[in-house]
């Protein structure tokens, strides 16, 4: 256990000092990051319809906590995928805060049946 952290922390000076040389040279350049994707207007147009659709349905208000919040400050959630398409039956408004909840969540499917409790249609 020793020889494996000794190991671990000499790798780690090993790249610091030669991290450093290259700093101290003038020839360190930082890697720039990928820009994120881009979507098209194909895509924003799609985005805007079915958000446009589901505020006017269901309101600005969270479906899980009852939020009642800003548009730009809630989601629009497909509450069995987006393989299933847009129509409005498959949309539930969800806050940020429900939605982060949501995805990390392994009871995904009770989440969906609550959704749709809360609608009446079960």
């Amino acid at each position: 256990m020793i020889k494996r952290q000794k190991m671990f922390n000499s790798s780690l000076s090993n790249i610091s000092k030669k991290r450093q040389s290259e700093i101290d040279s003038g020839t360190f350049v930082q890697k720039k990051r990928k820009p994120l994707k881009q979507m098209s207007d194909k895509m924003k147009k799609r985005v805007k319809s079915y958000r446009e659709l589901a505020f006017g349905v269901y309101g600005h208000r969270c479906e899980l906590c009852c939020a009642e919040l800003p548009e730009n400050q809630l989601e629009i959630h497909h509450i069995t995928g987006r393989s299933n398409g847009d129509a409005i039956h498959n949309l539930a408004v969800l806050c940020h805060k429900c939605h982060n909840h949501k995805a990390k969540d392994a009871r995904f499917y009770e989440i969906q049946k609550q959704i749709l409790r809360k609608r009446g249609k079960i």
